[in-house]
């Protein structure tokens, strides 16, 4: 499988939030339960939070793309000699495909 890495654009946000939310109910719904997992992905997976951090100084947001689907984003804050990992999140049926 060839997928694509590149750097997000605020194109690329309905696809992020997409990509969100199927993660997180995946990979957390049995631990937060569903009513926590909206509200979650409602406060800092919307429009407005996602196109903040797209220009927030010192990050880098990448999406990965799959025959022009988002199938997963990274975002990571430079913090001078350390490099913190913030977001990595890949569509569950695209997880541990290289």
């Amino acid at each position: 499988m060839k997928f694509t890495v590149r750097e997000a654009t605020e194109q690329d946000i309905p696809g992020i939030i997409q990509c969100a939310a199927e993660t997180w109910h995946d990979t957390y719904e049995d631990i937060l339960g569903p009513r926590t997992i909206a509200a979650e992905l409602a406060e800092y997976y919307n429009q407005q939070a996602i196109a903040n951090h797209l220009k927030r100084p010192n990050s880098t947001f990448l999406v990965a793309e799959y025959k022009s689907q988002i199938i997963g984003f990274a975002q990571a804050y430079d913090h001078g000699p350390l490099v913190e990992l913030a977001r990595l999140y890949v569509l569950p049926r695209y997880q541990r495909k290289g």
